[in-house]
């Protein structure tokens, strides 16, 4: 029996797996280390006022979205495709808001109203969990009254001021982003909620499609599409952060942006 065999997936080695890996698109690996790279160092040299809200919700998305692209990538070495891809949607998700949030800043009271209703909810619940058991209080109770009071109370507050919540498809539409909704989250969104056709990397199909076995093994198919997208989703986040901060894009981005075009890769953007 083998490591894999015995362990699964943590038995592997990065750096033995990222040789094999590197195979399969060595120009496309070469280039989304070269930007993640870039894109790490931007967030240390972004000039962001603390008394503003806006930039500080942009550059935190923007350091949450690093964080996802550089977990798509780590997994990807791995073999770790479906799960890649998940990281992936979640970089997405960020982009859409942050791209939204240059192109009309008051949805960040839309952001806050979903958050707060999220916060009443759970609140709500877990009052309710806790008072069936038996070491419940009435002042724990009371503390729990309190906070979704408060909640309440800030929800009203943000009602007259016009908010409402905000849906990431929303978020994709004010950003102008439509086709990278539609064809890239959408598609990697099976894999989140582990639809039938996600499952099917499972599947070990015959010729006439009948089943012959089950597998759960590294898998490299979509390398280059995940790669691309990342890169994709790093470039993007670059150029609005910097909108988001009010300074001017460096050359160096641009440069980047105009080499990548030219390797000519932009068909594995939309395949997943």
């Amino acid at each position: 029996m083998t490591d894999f065999n015995e362990k699964g997936f943590i038995a592997l080695n990065y750096d033995q797996n990222f040789a094999h890996f590197r195979n399969f698109h060595p120009e496309l690996t070469d280039a989304f280390l070269a930007f993640s790279s870039i894109a790490w160092q931007t967030q240390y040299e972004l000039e962001v006022s603390f008394s503003s809200l806006e930039m500080i919700y942009a550059a935190s998305l923007y350091a949450r979205i690093l964080n996802f692209t550089q977990s798509a990538h780590i997994l990807s070495v791995y073999g770790l495709e479906v799960q890649s891809s998940t990281q992936c949607r979640c970089a997405l998700e960020c982009l859409f808001y942050l791209a939204a949030l240059n192109k009309k800043p008051q949805i960040l009271e839309q952001v806050i109203m979903g958050d707060t209703r999220s916060a009443k909810t759970y609140i709500k619940l877990y009052k309710e969990f806790v008072a069936k058991k038996n070491t419940c209080t009435p002042e724990k109770i009371d503390n729990f009254n309190a906070t979704i009071e408060a909640l309440e109370n800030r929800i009203e507050l943000l009602k007259n001021l016009g908010a409402t919540e905000i849906k990431v498809e929303n978020a994709a539409k004010i950003a102008e982003m439509t086709e990278w909704y539609d064809l890239i989250y959408r598609p990697m969104c099976s894999s989140v909620h582990s639809k039938l056709h996600s499952l099917e990397e499972h599947l070990v199909l015959g010729d006439n499609k009948s089943l012959e076995n089950l597998k759960n093994e590294p898998s490299f198919k979509n390398t280059a599409s995940i790669l691309y997208s990342c890169i994709k989703i790093s470039l993007r986040a670059v150029e609005e952060v910097y909108i988001a901060t009010c300074e001017p894009l460096p050359a160096q981005i641009k440069e980047f942006n105009a080499a990548l075009h030219k390797l000519g890769f932009e068909e594995y953007l939309y395949i997943h």
